[in-house]
């Protein structure tokens, strides 16, 4: 994946999976807007867009609150994903953490919890920074209602900022 940030406020993401042996690839592609940063406190909203080769595209609106400095934050938010032609759609739960492991690396994870639906998902990883250039790299899990997780992917995402 990689990402640009456009503005202090505002930034977009895009990519494809590549599994070695997976019969479809997944395009992503990802806009954040930050129109309140106050202290410790970050309002976002942004819309995530992902589409399986072969498949039908799905758009996803979120909005997050994050709160930290550079010391600890934690995110709480949450997305809507659109139902198809009956009108229903599915609100879940988005979630994360980052922790400094030194000067210019993090602990970085992640959850989307979709409420009475398998699978949630799970991402545990390190993020390193230098200059305007951000790498990261995460082990993704699905995890089903009854604890029980599935096979880890990999998951590794280039950012620049201008």
């Amino acid at each position: 994946m990689l990402g640009i940030g456009v503005t202090d406020h505002f930034s977009i993401a895009g990519g494809v999976s590549v599994v070695p042996g997976a019969g479809s690839r997944v395009m992503i592609i990802s806009s954040a807007y930050t129109p309140v940063r106050a202290g410790d406190l970050d309002l976002s909203c942004g819309l995530f867009y992902m589409k399986k080769t072969g498949g039908r595209g799905t758009p996803i609106p979120y909005v997050n609150a994050t709160y930290g400095d550079a010391g600890l934050s934690a995110t709480l938010g949450s997305g809507w994903r659109p139902g198809g032609g009956d009108g229903q759609g599915t609100l879940f739960f988005i979630g994360g953490f980052l922790l400094p492991l030194g000067d210019d690396t993090e602990l970085i994870s992640d959850f989307i919890a979709p409420p009475n639906a398998d699978p949630a998902v799970v991402s545990l990883g390190t993020r390193v920074h230098a200059n305007k250039l951000t790498a990261e790299f995460a082990l993704i899990v699905p995890w089903n209602v009854r604890g029980t997780p599935g096979v880890p992917l990999p998951w590794t995402s280039v950012s620049i900022e201008f």
